[in-house]
């Protein structure tokens, strides 16, 4: 690692092989990095007898999410790509959430066998972790299921997906809420603010999206729909939602104990070989992270490199 000519984004995907082959530090560690994680974030409430909604806000998470490195696109997503009317301009892209299980399982109901799969992963997860009240987990993680089908009922299929034209949906930041309608309990107070939040990187800041900033909404039906589901839903099932994808997806990399639990995980659950491992979804956040803030300075005619 030469820390003088290599980019930043080379030096972390180097720091982060090298910690990803040091297994005897790995054992040595344990559990640590994955309980430091979870309380970086705010704590799994399945775990915690004492969490509260008090200061909880499902938006303000997404952008933290998004600052410490993780994926965030867990009720919405957002991202800076080329405009596909105006290949000159790089734009903002809405679209719908990206759930931890596709929709054809949600669409096919709890009761199928990948869902009760999924359910069954976490709770084993939270196990891991330490959980008391299995109990109170079952009802939570049936909540936190019926809160992601409520977001894949909402989600176009695949098939609806793949006519460009029909995903190209141009607005503003300041007309998008009004437009779909995106106000209210359960809502960001202000869609330009949010969005100005999730492009603040400290050292480097896009400080000119306005009201008139240009975006495109990929799935329109979602967001006409959006509000209901999240109304609909409690601030601590939102929370859990967070935490399991955060936390219980990177269970896997700390160390033996562990791997043990997923070898033991892997031969009841059949929807697991599908998702991307955990090393490569941090580091896909990583990279995703790097590569939208230079993205974003070239849509501003700013080349400027994290």
């Amino acid at each position: 690692i030469d820390e003088k000519t290599d980019f930043k984004a080379d030096i972390q995907a180097k720091k982060f092989y090298k910690s990803c082959v040091d297994e005897a530090k790995i054992e040595e560690l344990g559990l640590q990095p994955l309980q430091d994680l979870l309380k970086e974030v705010g704590g799994w409430p399945v775990l915690e007898s004492n969490w509260t909604s008090e200061d909880f806000n499902a938006w303000d998470m997404s952008v933290k999410l998004l600052k410490l490195g993780y994926s965030n696109d867990y009720i919405t997503s957002t991202w800076v790509y080329t405009d596909l009317k105006e290949n000159t301009h790089r734009v903002i892209y809405m679209d719908q959430a990206d759930l931890g299980l596709s929709k054809q399982y949600w669409d096919r109901g709890l009761d199928e066998p990948e869902v009760k799969a999924y359910k069954q992963y976490m709770l084993d997860t939270a196990k891991l972790l330490g959980l008391d009240d299995v109990t109170k987990a079952e009802e939570d993680f049936q909540k936190v299921m019926e809160f992601e089908r409520k977001l894949a009922n909402i989600s176009a299929p695949k098939e609806a997906r793949r006519d460009s034209n029909k995903l190209y949906n141009p607005t503003t930041l300041g007309e998008f809420p009004t437009k779909y309608p995106l106000k209210g309990a359960g809502m960001p107070e202000n869609w330009t603010e949010y969005v100005q939040k999730l492009f603040d990187y400290g050292d480097v800041k896009v400080d000119d999206i306005t009201d008139d900033e240009k975006i495109i909404i990929y799935d329109v039906e979602f967001y006409k729909n959006l509000t209901k589901v999240l109304q609909s839903t409690d601030e601590r099932t939102k929370m859990q939602l967070f935490s399991m994808a955060n936390g219980g997806g990177n269970h896997e990399i700390f160390g033996q104990r562990c791997s043990c639990n997923k070898t033991k995980i892997q031969q009841s659950i059949e929807w697991y070989q599908y998702r991307t491992t955990s090393m490569e979804k941090m580091f896909e956040s990583r990279r995703f992270q790097f590569v939208r803030k230079i993205q974003f300075c070239l849509r501003c005619d700013q080349y400027v490199c994290p």
